[in-house]
């Protein structure tokens, strides 16, 4: 985590480790949700940023390499799957759906609004 209040000193504020690299992250509140690889879905609480604790990993279809999110739940993407995780409970994320998205090479996702959009080097982006 940086301090970016001034852009040209960023300060590292803290940080933890994870089970695997982190491809893509995106923050809900104080909890930093990380696409990482082999480990899945990956929760992080920041709400201390100096201190930031690993709350869980939750494996995905294969390996995670985007995610999103929206109203308490995660959008994690592979190549050829895009699984739904309900993380209203950060401890306990549960998969409550899935979906293969039908592209390989997933590199990406955005949640805006009600859309998942999902960037792919097979097909490029769909939504």
């Amino acid at each position: 985590m940086l301090d970016l209040e001034d852009p040209a000193e960023p300060i590292v504020l803290g940080s933890v480790v994870l089970p695997d690299p982190a491809w893509d992250l995106v923050v809900q509140g104080d909890i930093v949700l990380a696409a990482a690889r082999g480990s899945g879905l990956v929760l992080v609480d920041a709400s201390d940023p100096a201190d930031p604790q690993l709350i869980s990993a939750t494996p995905a279809q294969g390996w995670a390499r985007g995610v999103g999110a929206r109203d308490g739940y995660a959008y994690v993407v592979g190549s050829g799957f895009c699984d739904v995780f309900d993380v209203r409970d950060p401890a306990t994320p549960t998969l409550v759906g899935s979906v293969d998205p039908h592209a390989t090479f997933v590199y990406d996702a955005l949640v805006v609004d009600a859309n998942l959009y999902v960037a792919a080097l097979s097909s490029g982006m769909q939504v």
